[in-house]
């Protein structure tokens, strides 16, 4: 451990005109981040812009899935890029779970992969465990950053978390800060 004062630095996941970057699309980069609402978009443009997002999509914005994508372009590469990073998180849980069940983390974590944007239902999880349990092992995968919480909110005024209901929620793979 360093002695002195430590910086945290947290790195998100790429945005989509950081991905565009990425490619070498400066240009469309450049177009998205001086768009105004009343602009016109040239047909072309918003052609080829949907194109890349959808592959933005499905490689999403790992920095390390969007550079072999850069390099290579070919989304199978991409694939066994996820594969590595899913298989990390999974070898890296016992060092962290203490006394908590592998086997069950596991399946809170794969259930979770499942149901990805699906409101959570602890009953769904498991039926063998306390949902007590089944919402320690979500709350313990949200702070190792691995899921983020995207909690319900009426939205009725402002400001929005002042009608949020902390106990429905859905649940992402990525951060959010």
């Amino acid at each position: 451990m360093p002695v002195g004062r430590v910086e945290y630095l947290n790195m998100g996941p790429m945005t989509f005109t950081e991905f565009l970057d990425a490619l070498n699309e400066t240009r469309l980069a450049t177009t998205i981040r001086t768009y105004a609402p009343d602009q016109a978009i040239n047909p072309v443009v918003h052609t080829r812009l949907l194109e890349l997002l959808k592959h933005y999509h499905f490689v999403g914005g790992m920095p390390e899935a969007v550079r072999v994508y850069a390099e290579t372009r070919s989304l199978q590469a991409v694939s066994e890029v996820h594969t590595s990073i899913i298989q990390t998180y999974r070898e890296d849980f016992p060092k962290y779970i203490g006394s908590r069940s592998l086997q069950r983390m596991q399946h809170v974590f794969n259930f979770a992969a499942r149901n990805v944007g699906q409101k959570v239902k602890y009953s769904q999880y498991s039926r063998e465990d306390a949902s007590a349990t089944i919402k320690t092992d979500i709350e313990l995968l949200c702070l190792a950053r691995v899921l983020t919480k995207v909690i319900h909110s009426h939205c009725s005024g402002l400001p929005l978390q002042a009608d949020i209901e902390d106990k429905v929620y859905k649940l992402i793979f990525w951060m959010l800060d």
